[in-house]
């Protein structure tokens, strides 16, 4: 699981700040986060954004354009250790 938000939070350019949850909601930190927002039903083909983790233990990515508002889909792609991951889908809605 990740909290993941966009700041801030319209179209447009967006900073997405990541927090990586393990199997009791406690913050962990993995080894790599990559994200992929999409909306196929417009055509928009998933954007990818490798996070990276700042010297205050947080991850960041972008900045990354999102060119509409309204719900993405999102999908964050975890590397645990070197031979575990998970791939997380969910929606993030972007103001107008």
């Amino acid at each position: 699981m990740a909290d993941i938000a966009l700041i801030p939070g319209r179209p447009g350019q967006n900073r997405v700040e990541i927090v990586p949850l393990d199997g009791d909601f406690q913050p962990f930190t993995p080894l790599e986060i990559t994200l992929f927002f999409s909306r196929p039903a417009e055509g928009l083909e998933p954007i990818e954004l490798r996070a990276t983790r700042t010297e205050e233990g947080l991850w960041q990515a972008g900045p990354v354009h999102l060119p509409q508002g309204g719900t993405w889909d999102v999908v964050a792609d975890i590397l645990f250790t070197d031979f575990q991951k998970a791939l997380i889908g969910g929606e993030i809605t972007l103001l107008p």
